[in-house]
């Protein structure tokens, strides 16, 4: 995944990350990311009626897909 900076602390990683930057570091369509907030399947805050991911939120989502796949695979 990759590392988004927060404007206000250059060179540290973001505590949240917007749509387009969860997007990004899934390598998904907008209309894909929403659909999975929708199922329930990313977690997000709202502020100020924005939806925001946080990092391990999606490193979360990823791993349940690779115990999904193992399974499958076993």
């Amino acid at each position: 995944m990759t590392k988004t900076n927060h404007p206000a602390t250059p060179g540290a990683p973001a505590k949240l990350l917007d749509i387009n930057e969860a997007c990004e570091a899934l390598r998904i369509s907008r209309w894909s990311m929403y659909k999975l907030i929708n199922q329930r399947s990313i977690k997000t805050v709202r502020v100020r009626g924005r939806h925001l991911i946080a990092p391990q939120d999606l490193d979360d989502f990823v791993d349940r897909l690779r115990a999904v796949g193992e399974q499958h695979n076993a």
